[in-house]
Order: C-alpha cells, then sequence, then structure tokens
C-alpha cells in the first residue's frame, strides 16, 4: 500500500470480537474501529501518506499528531487527494522520522 485515504470514521465493526482484535486495541466510546485504527497505525509507522476528509479526519485525528509530516486533512476528497498524489513522488514521507531523533 502506497497511502490510506480515509473518507469516514467507522464504528465498532459486528464481527469485531475483542480475543481476536485485541493487538488493534480496544475501542471505547467515540474510538476507531481497532482494524481501522492498526491500519492507520501501521500506515503511518511504514511513513505513507495518509489523507482523510469529513468523519475520515475524526479516525486520522485519533491515532495520530494533528498536523504531523505527510497527513493531510481537507474538507473534500478532490483536495485531499491532490496533495497526497503530489506525496507519492517521494514512496514514503521520511520527513516524519528524522534522523537523530
Amino acid at each position: 500500500m502506497d497511502a490510506l485515504l480515509l473518507a469516514g470514521n467507522p464504528l465498532l465493526a459486528p464481527d469485531s470480537r475483542p480475543s481476536v482484535d485485541s493487538k488493534a486495541g480496544a475501542p471505547g466510546n467515540g474510538e476507531v474501529e481497532p482494524r481501522v485504527g492498526k491500519l492507520i497505525d501501521e500506515c503511518w509507522r511504514h511513513a505513507k501518506a495518509i489523507g482523510a476528509w469529513g468523519p475520515g479526519r475524526e479516525a486520522l485525528e485519533a491515532r495520530t499528531a494533528p498536523g504531523g509530516a505527510g497527513l493531510v486533512a481537507g474538507e473534500d476528497g478532490e483536495s485531499v487527494l491532490g496533495e497526497i498524489i503530489a506525496l507519492l513522488e517521494s514512496h514514503r514521507v521520511w520527513e516524519r522520522f528524522p534522523a537523530g531523533a
């Protein structure tokens, strides 16, 4: 996966089981569905571009530092996609993890 685009913030899925999905984190009130949260965390950790709009911004903000390198949040998918495409030119967002930090 080269980038992640979040258009929504899904609630806990009916098939989500705490015993199976515990590595992804236990959801609480208003938190991100565990498997979606895990996907966001993995994309963050692998320095991938992540974009979100609408309710997807809530999911992104719940799992990442606001304004972090390679994070694009906007009002609509078209503007977010434009910025994500520009970030894809470098394949990863290395600025997220500065050397020596």
